[in-house]
């Protein structure tokens, strides 16, 4: 379940979310999608958006403060069963949280749009507010 906060993140840039695509590399014309981690924990990333549990594909653990890889189209990250996650989508900047259900919960990230994961804490699920 996600619940989304209105927040006042700075405009970080300006487009509209597109479709996640599942090229492997940006190319010109192409805005691809990224993840950062900024929480104190890591953070599993997925490089192709085809999770229906297990997510399948190309996979990196983000330790805190690292981001997927540049100038390649990431789609999306994992939130930990028992975990709720804080994060910001920019573009549109607002803050999510979201509680990871068994097996955890897949979060797209769609073109155009870099998720930021601000926080991390294992809660129960109606702590995650």
């Amino acid at each position: 379940m996600a619940c989304v906060l209105g927040v006042s993140v700075p405009l970080l840039q300006a487009t509209t979310a597109v479709p996640a695509h599942a090229d492997d590399r940006c190319t010109a014309g192409v805005i691809c999608s990224a993840t950062t981690n900024l929480s104190a924990f890591r953070v599993l990333a997925v490089e192709k958006w085809n999770c229906k549990e297990p997510c399948k594909g190309r996979q990196e653990w983000l330790a805190p403060g690292k981001s997927t890889p540049l100038l390649e189209d990431w789609d999306g990250f994992r939130v930990d069963s028992g975990w709720c996650y804080s994060y910001v989508m920019s573009p549109p900047n607002l803050l999510v949280r979201t509680y990871g259900r068994k097996n955890g919960t897949w979060i797209r990230v769609h073109n155009g749009v870099r998720a930021t994961i601000v926080g991390q804490a294992r809660v129960p699920s109606f702590l995650c507010l």
